[in-house]
């Protein structure tokens, strides 16, 4: 009986411990046909998986538990299916699941990401990301969010994201961007941007902007916009502004706009405008309030302490009223001057 139970044994191990392959020759695998547990350097492995430092990684379904950093970034085409845990840092070039630990990198990280210090990824993130100091990845990101200090990544943000400092994309922001002092993007922006400090992006913008200081779009905005100080739009603005110092448009400006000092269009401004100091721009038509009011053509209502328009059609209302196509004593009148 004893020499049977010896042979029942080793037919046993030999089927647990399987014969190695050359790629896990540092590994101990107790595994039927890869499932089952691996320890070291197992390439395949389906179930639990356990190193020291990853190295000759393939695939895991299942959790995959590392103790320390790996030495490279390498494992080229690895993935992980699942959970992976690393104490002090994950890496895989792919993950599939949740990986969690101080550290938490990749090629694409795909599912929930929390990196107590960071996490980030050389190509995309999708999903939910949380990273202590920062979280990035290198092309897309598709999910939320967050991180106590940076957020960012090399393309496209869709969906939310927050950085303690700063938040950022350097392609198009579809969704939500907070950012402590910035927030913005080097292409399109469409949703809301808010930001202690700055907020804003390199081309066109539509939806909500709220600063602290400054906010603006490189070329067109379209929607509402709020700052402390400046708000602006490289091409043309449309919708609503609110700035506490001023506003403005390199070429047309229409809507609703309200400053505490100054605002101007580098070609016209269309709607309502309300400005504490100052307007100036080529042509104006609509409603406009300000102390002085330096337009060429005003299409509309001015009502200002004083008003100077070259060419009026509409009625100024104010201390001293200048309207250059009327001729003799009509060009300036006190309280009100009128041009039809």
């Amino acid at each position: 009986m004893k020499k049977y139970f010896i042979i029942l044994l080793s037919i046993i191990c030999f089927v647990l411990l399987e014969a190695q392959e050359k790629e896990d020759r540092r590994a101990l695998n107790l595994t039927i046909k890869n499932y089952g547990i691996g320890i070291g350097h197992s390439a395949r492995i389906n179930g639990i998986r356990i190193n020291l430092s990853d190295s000759n990684l393939k695939a895991v379904n299942g959790i995959n538990l590392t103790f320390w950093a790996p030495k490279t970034t390498g494992n080229p085409n690895s993935t992980i299916n699942g959970l992976a845990v690393g104490l002090v840092r994950t890496y895989a070039e792919t993950v599939n699941g949740i990986s969690l630990g101080p550290g938490v990198s990749g090629g694409s990280l795909n599912g929930i990401h929390t990196g107590i210090l960071g996490a980030g990824a050389e190509d995309n993130i999708t999903g939910i990301g949380l990273g202590g100091l920062g979280i990035g990845a290198g092309s897309d990101m598709t999910g939320i969010f967050l991180s106590g200090l940076g957020m960012g990544c090399g393309e496209n943000l869709t969906g939310i994201g927050i950085g303690g400092l700063g938040a950022g994309a350097g392609g198009n922001v579809n969704g939500i961007l907070l950012g402590g002092l910035g927030a913005g993007c080097g292409e399109n922006m469409n949703g809301i941007a808010m930001a202690l400090l700055g907020a804003g992006c390199a081309e066109d913008y539509q939806g909500l902007v709220i600063s602290g200081l400054g906010a603006g779009s490189g070329e067109n905005f379209t929607g509402i916009g709020v700052s402390g100080l400046g708000l602006g739009s490289g091409n043309n603005y449309t919708g609503l502004a609110i700035s506490g110092v001023g506003f403005g448009a390199g070429n047309k400006f229409t809507g609703l706009g309200v400053s505490g000092f100054a605002a101007g269009a580098g070609k016209s401004m269309t709607g309502g405008v309300l400005s504490l100091g100052m307007i100036e721009t080529p042509l104006l038509k609509g409603l406009a309030t300000t102390s002085y009011m330096n337009v060429d053509e005003f299409r509309g209502i001015s009502i200002a302490i004083f008003n100077r328009i070259d060419e009026l059609h509409g009625l100024e209302v104010g201390v001293i009223n200048y309207a250059g196509n009327n001729s003799g004593i009509f060009k300036v009148l006190p309280g009100l001057n009128l041009h039809l």
